[in-house]
C-alpha cells in the first residue's frame, strides 16, 4: 500500500501579499506609504497558503515532485509582505499520494523557500486545500527580490526609506 495523507493534514500556513515594480517605480517608493499600504493589503487582500517544506507531502513524507506555472521577472522587484502560522490545518477532498504533483503558488513559490502550495494535482486533476484554523501569526515582515534572488529582508514595522534604497542599489 502506498503512502498517502487522506482527510486532513497539517503544516505551517503562509500568508502574503505580492507587489512587482519597475527599478524606476521602485525608487520612487516611500517607506511610511508603502508599509500602510503592504500591511493593509496582508489584512484584507493577502492569501494564504499551505507550505510545502515540513508538510507531509515533502521529502520526509511523500516526497511529491514540485513545479510552479509562472517565474519571476528578472528585471522586476518583488516586495512580498508576509507572515506565518506556526501550524494551519488544512482540509482534502481526496487523498493525496504519491503519484501527485505540488503545483507551488504563483511566483511566490518560487521565491519562498517554504514553497508556499497551490494545490495537488494528477493527470489534470486538481485537489485543493481548504483551511480550517490556523494558530497565532507571527509578526509582519516583507522580502524583496530582483527578480529570483534575494535582495532584502526586514520586519515590515522596521521599514523605513533606508531599507528601500538599500534594495534599489542592489538592484541597479
Amino acid at each position: 500500500m502506498k503512502k498517502k495523507v487522506d482527510g486532513s493534514f497539517e503544516t505551517r500556513e503562509l500568508t502574503c501579499s505580492i507587489f512587482s515594480y519597475t527599478l524606476a517605480e521602485f525608487k520612487k517608493l516611500k517607506a511610511s506609504k508603502v508599509s500602510s499600504e503592504w500591511e493593509e493589503d496582508l489584512n484584507d487582500n493577502s492569501s494564504s497558503y499551505p507550505v510545502y517544506v515540513g508538510s507531509p507531502f515533502d521529502k520526509k513524507g511523500l516526497g511529491l515532485a514540485t513545479s510552479i506555472d509562472e517565474t519571476a521577472d528578472p528585471k522586476t522587484v518583488y516586495a512580498i509582505p508576509h507572515y506565518f502560522y506556526a501550524s494551519g490545518e488544512y482540509a482534502i477532498e481526496e487523498p493525496i499520494d504519491g503519484t501527485f504533483e505540488i503545483k507551488l503558488a504563483p511566483i511566490v513559490g518560487e521565491l519562498l523557500e517554504d514553497k508556499p502550495m497551490d494545490w495537488a494535482e494528477k493527470d489534470g486533476e486538481q485537489v485543493y486545500f481548504e483551511g480550517q484554523g490556523a494558530t497565532d501569526g507571527s509578526e509582519f515582515a516583507v522580502n524583496f527580490y530582483w527578480g529570483s534572488k534575494l535582495v532584502g529582508s526586514t520586519l515590515l514595522s522596521d521599514l523605513d526609506d533606508d531599507v528601500l534604497s538599500q534594495v534599489a542599489k542592489k538592484c541597479a
